[in-house]
């Protein structure tokens, strides 16, 4: 299909009391990601229906998994993530590229955002818990979306359903970057997206988005994940 960047990816399934991951291709990966192909009917034993259907569900033993060529339902995971300039009230946010998928392309948001596509060669064969398969998942987007760059240490936030794209889990993340090195992380920023914005003044001491400020930004083209970063405090 024209338009879209994915090669491919890890795909996280539920089946029984285990999660297994698939090295899936291209085509599987936009089949359960992108939300105008979750919403298509499809025909299995003569009755219609739709990957969002089935996910909401939530019913890893059902046929249609199988019948998809999959052990079990498909977790596709997000995960975001705010670079905060240490010692200053400033972030780095992303002008994301025009071709970038699910909605995202043009607007402003996290710099770090990626579906959970870990390299199968950093995923350890046991005692792997899925808190862990997730941060390896940020830290997989650090290493590709930061070339270069030392890859910070993450807090995870918050966490929600984006009931668009099939409920498909988003953990948002929160890093501190030196103020010494804003630039160069801004910088590698800009070899993925299409250029990076240094916001200051936006933020509480909690790090949430000041009231006026939310009036302020709100014709800046922010995308939803950005104001999901600044919906609560992290620790």
């Amino acid at each position: 299909p024209a338009g879209f960047q994915n090669k491919s990816a890890v795909l996280l399934c539920e089946h029984g009391t285990e999660l297994q991951l698939v090295h899936c291709d291209f085509l599987t990966r936009l089949l359960f990601t992108e939300p105008d192909l979750l919403r298509q009917p499809v025909t299995l034993n003569g009755t219609a229906y739709s990957v969002t259907g089935m996910l909401a569900q939530r019913d890893p033993q059902s046929p249609f998994w199988q019948a998809a060529g999959l052990p079990g339902m498909p977790l596709a995971i997000g995960v975001n993530a705010r670079l905060r300039i240490a010692g200053t009230d400033g972030e780095l946010h992303a002008h994301k590229m025009a071709a970038t998928q699910g909605g995202m392309g043009g607007t402003v948001g996290p710099p770090l955002s990626a579906g959970l596509n870990p390299r199968l060669r950093d995923v350890p064969e046991q005692g792997l818990t899925l808190g862990k398969l997730v941060n390896l998942a940020i830290e997989a987007a650090a290493l590709r979306e930061l070339p270069g760059m030392p890859v910070p240490h993450f807090t995870r936030g918050s966490a929600w359903l984006d009931g668009e794209r099939g409920h498909k889990p988003e953990v948002t993340f929160s890093a501190e970057i030196p103020a010494d090195d804003a630039e160069r992380y801004a910088e590698a920023i800009c070899r993925h997206q299409q250029g990076c914005l240094i916001m200051r003044g936006h933020l509480d001491p909690r790090g949430c988005l000041r009231p006026q400020a939310e009036i302020e930004l709100a014709n800046h083209g922010l995308n939803f994940q950005a104001w999901l970063l600044w919906s609560q405090a992290y620790a």
